[in-house]
């Protein structure tokens, strides 16, 4: 295909791969008009596909023809040489996921070679079809340019075909990066009411949170130290997840080596996350820390239990970099120790 394949067109051509089986009459308004287009490309406010794709996406005639569909369609548009790199990055947006299971994860995972390309494209497309596609922006905790920006473009056989939709992940030669926001469009941050059923939790190893903006492996979060009802329910990490995980009051350490002796005089600090970003294999979060409280972390080893926090043996939280979610009061137990903020 000689020149350039504009938003639209890259919209088209996955979008038909629903539409075209079901004969669906839903206008091409979604993708013809260039300011949509935009939108939907690079997972801005507004930036949806029409639910009706979503909805039958699970139709038999689409599960029927798909895999045949991008194998003649989509598949072979990628130059060769970039099919290895294509194929590590989405493997890596996979692993990394929080949706899919370990059987999905591995169901998609085998199909992962230049011989099973277009079966493994259609497969990843149809997990992520059904996700909310647009970031809605918190401009008062934005992440760096870098991060909040979506990069784009697959180098495809005469053409640029930038996106490959998985869930906000935007799949380039280089690398993947996905943005998920707290879903709140606002020109100042306004305190938030924190919930008292909850609490985050953050060990994060040689990080001491005070540019209110710090990393942790993908691997590290909501499994250890999470209960498996907390973990289901979060893991989707859509909107309304998102929402949740901001409006809890959350707790930031630095993991040590070893236990008591290393956190005797250490301090854990106390605020919440604003915003969350999911890059490749790595979560950038950025928090709001309350400047005037500091817990020291003795005492929340005292008070492990009422916290629900692990300490001892492999399963020391306090030494483990990870994120979990707590199903605790945080005020009500911290309150003989100190006086924590409802809102921030």
């Amino acid at each position: 295909m000689a020149g350039g394949v504009t938003n639209g067109e890259i919209i088209q051509l996955l979008c038909d791969s629903i539409i075209a089986p079901l004969k669906l009459e839903i206008g091409d308004n979604f993708y013809n008009k260039p300011a949509v287009a935009s939108r939907i490309i690079n997972c801005r406010e507004h930036g949806e596909l029409p639910k009706i794709l979503k909805e039958k996406a699970n139709d038999k005639a689409v599960l029927a023809s798909i895999d045949d569909y991008f194998r003649k369609n989509v598949a072979w548009r990628i130059y060769p040489q970039k099919v290895d790199g294509v194929i590590a990055i989405i493997k890596e947006a996979i692993i990394a996921d929080y949706i899919l299971s370990q059987e999905q994860k591995d169901q998609l995972c085998n199909l992962a070679a230049k011989e099973t390309l277009g079966p493994f494209l259609a497969q990843v497309f149809l997990h992520v079809i059904g996700r909310e596609n647009a970031i809605k922006e918190n401009k008062a905790q934005d992440m760096d340019e870098e991060e909040s920006q979506m990069p784009t473009n697959i180098t495809y056989s005469g053409s640029n075909f930038s996106n490959s939709i998985f869930n906000g992940t935007v799949v380039t030669g280089d690398h993947a990066h996905v943005t998920i926001n707290t879903g709140t469009r606002q020109e100042k941050m306004q305190p938030v009411q924190l919930s008292e059923e909850h609490y985050n939790l953050f060990v994060v190893e040689s990080e001491d949170f005070m540019d209110g903006k710090f990393s942790i492996p993908s691997s590290d979060c909501l499994r250890n130290g999470t209960v498996k009802e907390l973990r289901e329910k979060l893991c989707g990490l859509g909107s309304e997840e998102i929402r949740q995980v901001c409006s809890l009051p959350a707790l930031f350490m630095a993991a040590c080596e070893s236990g008591m002796e290393d956190k005797s005089n250490a301090a854990a600090l106390f605020g919440r996350v604003t915003s969350l970003a999911v890059c490749g294999l790595n979560i950038k979060i950025a928090c709001i820390i309350d400047p005037n409280i500091t817990i020291p972390d003795k005492a929340l080893i005292e008070k492990r239990n009422e916290l629900g926090i692990e300490f001892g043996g492999v399963g020391n939280e306090f030494s483990t970099q990870h994120w979990a979610v707590k199903q605790k009061n945080i005020f009500e137990i911290m309150a003989d120790v100190v006086e924590l903020p409802r809102s921030i």
